[in-house]
């Protein structure tokens, strides 16, 4: 089993090395680095599944990872479940794990405060609040290849005094 263990800390060494020679040279991962909770793992996975030139709008990003809800329509009635979990399992956990980084950051900015939003204000649960803003997160990150510009600063940067916290969240 020993042997085992060290065989595979071999591998992740030599791959973690791989990508951080992949991830030297490209733009686009450096600009996805620079969000609060994205490390070279989570850039490398969404540059690698999620390609920008692939969706028409932000929102199907998230759908396309997987963390859009399940809708349940039957007439009038309407009604959203879980979320849908199709699409890349591993990248969606590393958004998520990346939420989770940013809204435990002294520096969450926006998405820190929508999270604070919706757990405090609205009483959604913590764990479908961190997907809720994964899914943001997901979208924002599609916007930023599409745009090929550095992540815009208002976007991961806190709320001045006296904004309305609601209308801050829609603009995002």
């Amino acid at each position: 089993m020993v042997e085992c263990l060290a065989l595979y800390e071999v591998r992740i060494a030599e791959l973690d090395a791989q990508m951080a020679e992949e991830l030297a040279g490209d733009e686009e991962a450096g600009r996805l680095k620079e969000v609060p909770g994205v490390g070279s793992k989570a850039a490398f996975a969404f540059l690698a599944f999620a390609c920008a030139s692939r969706f028409e709008s932000a929102g199907q990003a998230g759908n396309y990872l997987g963390l859009a809800p399940r809708v349940y329509m039957s007439g009038d009635n309407v009604r959203y479940g879980r979320i849908t979990k199709c699409g890349n399992g591993y990248v969606r956990a590393l958004l998520v794990q990346a939420v989770r980084a940013l809204v435990w950051s002294r520096k969450g900015g926006k998405l820190k405060e929508r999270y604070g939003y919706m757990t405090r204000t609205k009483g959604l649960g913590k764990k479908k609040a961190i997907v809720a803003a994964a899914r943001r997160l997901a979208e924002m990150m599609r916007a930023m290849m599409r745009d090929g510009a550095a992540s815009r600063r208002g976007l991961f940067t806190a709320a001045r005094r006296g904004e309305a916290l609601a209308l801050e969240t829609r603009a995002a």
